[in-house]
């Protein structure tokens, strides 16, 4: 359980902090003569209500200014759907989760809700969470439903992004599979956040990123590639992509990209972990 509680740790930190540094002229370096880990900035279901939204982007809703809205992609997963619940265990944020499915249920929001409703030192009540999280059944390759979920979240300042397929062995099978949905989603849900101009994102990258490494133990600065593998190549040329939008629109993007090894576990109460719909791996007995 460790493993999930460093992330956990880690996406706690970016969600209260790491959103405003959008002003301290932090950059986004390079080391070893590849661009590391770091920022890029300026210099339906009845559970989860359906109303639409009035206010302009950036301020709160139905009537309370002081919570910020964040776009969770993949956020019925394993490591999104506990990334909603620290969210939301903050007090600080409305949570609107998109998701396709595929490899998930809508299952685990409701064990979100019910760990928020149990939680003996929790300050919410039970309206106070169907108001803050929010799902929509949307793929990220379907520009017109991620238009959609902005426009009816007219609030959400930012997103953190973790939809994609992710098996690497299934990636050297299906190699297309894994750059139509890894990249080309990527790029639809960035032009549609461009677009509606949503500056701060957050990318869920992985350390295959750095391929055989060349030290150990690995920091920000080791060499990038070469890649082994489908999947750890989409998730670098998104990171690549990333560095080309901030440098088109330096003054729009608050861009972090967050490179992990495999978070393992489950939450304290049992109700949470990994819990795949499919298997994606070949099993040799």
């Amino acid at each position: 359980m460790s493993s999930l509680v460093g992330f956990l740790l880690v996406v706690q930190y970016i969600i209260t902090d790491a959103f405003a540094f959008a002003s301290t002229g932090v950059s986004f370096g390079s080391g070893g003569g590849s661009t590391s880990f770091g920022i890029l900035q300026r210099t339906s279901s009845q559970q989860y209500p359906s109303s639409p939204l009035q206010l302009a982007r950036g301020g709160g809703e139905n009537g309370d200014d002081n919570l910020r809205t964040v776009l969770v992609t993949g956020g019925t997963g394993y490591i999104g759907s506990h990334t909603c619940l620290e969210l939301l265990n903050t007090n600080r944020y409305r949570v609107v989760v998109i998701d396709n499915l595929i490899n998930s249920a809508e299952e685990s929001l409701n064990r979100v809700t019910k760990l928020l409703s149990d939680a003996k030192d929790s300050s919410l009540s039970s309206s106070d969470i169907k108001d803050r999280l929010y799902f929509r059944d949307c793929d990220i390759r379907d520009e017109e439903g991620i238009q959609s979920v902005l426009n009816e979240f007219p609030s959400i300042e930012s997103c953190i992004h973790f939809a994609g397929l992710k098996a690497v062995g299934e990636s050297v099978a299906k190699p297309l599979d894994y750059y139509g949905v890894n990249i080309g989603g990527t790029t639809t849900l960035l032009q549609c956040l461009q677009k509606a101009k949503v500056p701060h994102f957050v990318f869920s990258s992985s350390a295959t990123v750095y391929g055989e490494p060349e030290m150990l133990p690995l920091t920000e600065e080791a060499r990038l590639g070469p890649v082994t593998n489908p999947y750890g190549r989409t998730k670098l040329f998104i990171e690549e992509i990333l560095r080309d939008l901030y440098a088109s629109q330096p003054e729009l993007w608050n861009i972090l990209i967050l490179r992990y090894f495999n978070p393992i576990g489950a939450h304290p109460s049992g109700l949470m972990g990994e819990d795949p719909q499919v298997c994606t791996c070949d099993v040799h007995i």
